[in-house]
């Protein structure tokens, strides 16, 4: 589940960069760039009118004490009486889980006791400071701009970048179907030789794509080639990964923390 989430990230990448497409032919109207901006505006309406429809967490709503609230949403989402056994041990299996992390606190995940707390949350912390850093970001926010840069057309450019977004949402389903057949770290490491022999192309070829076309056409492909390995290996793999490693206690304190990592280095 947590590998299709990335997927569909993806797909809203993806949506972006044909909208940005389809809008840059009325340039030089300010329409071209406002309505890509304000469309995002009836997205975040259709989430906030849909969160009050959204079943409680029933793993919350144990931690919280409320247990006849939470066999309830179990019987919602399962779709069966209250009553029925499924039922039960599913609400016995959340209850076990909550009662563990219960037992847990934020300033566990920097303890050096034997389940190794603090070594776990820095693997997790690593895992999305490694994803943010690997050039990523330069390509997902800068794609058109780099495309233009080989000496591409301003429409060449933005044509390869909206190509760029749906060969990297349909690639990210390769790790939808792998995950479990080839593990996780094999699928990073995976991606991270791809992604470094990619960057190693990119730094030759852009360096004579203006003099040579045949150096700007294997840039130009090279960054599919990039973000196909950065799907299969890291796109959804760093927030799994962390869940995975640490333990129910500190689960959710050292999955906040990691998180932070994703969105300090995406900044910076």
């Amino acid at each position: 589940m947590v590998m299709i989430e990335a997927s569909l990230n993806v797909f809203g990448l993806m949506v972006s960069y044909w909208i940005d497409l389809g809008f840059s032919f009325l340039e030089p109207s300010t329409i071209s760039w406002r309505f890509p901006i304000a469309f995002q505006i009836i997205l975040a309406l259709f989430v906030a009118l849909a969160i009050p429809g959204l079943p409680e967490s029933p793993r919350w709503l144990v931690l919280k004490g409320r247990e006849d609230e939470a066999l309830k949403v179990l019987s919602a989402l399962f779709d069966l009486p209250e009553d029925d056994p499924k039922i039960h041990a599913e609400f016995a299996a959340v209850k076990d889980a909550a009662t563990e992390m219960a037992t847990g606190t934020f300033s566990d995940c920097f303890k050096f006791n034997e389940l190794r707390n603090f070594h776990r949350t820095v693997l997790s912390y690593v895992s999305q400071v490694f994803q943010q850093i690997s050039g990523i970001n330069v390509i997902t926010y800068y794609a058109a701009t780099i495309f233009l840069s080989i000496g591409l057309s301003p429409f060449m450019s933005r044509l390869l970048a909206a190509l760029n977004g749906t060969e990297y949402f349909l690639i990210s389903w390769v790790a939808v179907f792998t995950i479990e057949k080839f593990g996780r770290r094999k699928l990073m490491l995976f991606g991270a030789v791809g992604m470094s022999v990619s960057m190693i192309v990119l730094s030759a070829t852009t360096a004579y794509s203006g003099v040579n076309q045949g150096a700007g056409i294997t840039a130009a492909i090279f960054l599919f080639v990039f973000n196909s390995f950065f799907a299969i290996g890291w796109l959804g793999m760093t927030w799994l990964y962390p869940a995975e490693v640490t333990p129910l206690a500190i689960r959710a304190p050292a999955n906040a923390i990691s998180t932070t990592a994703n969105w300090i280095f995406n900044v910076s």
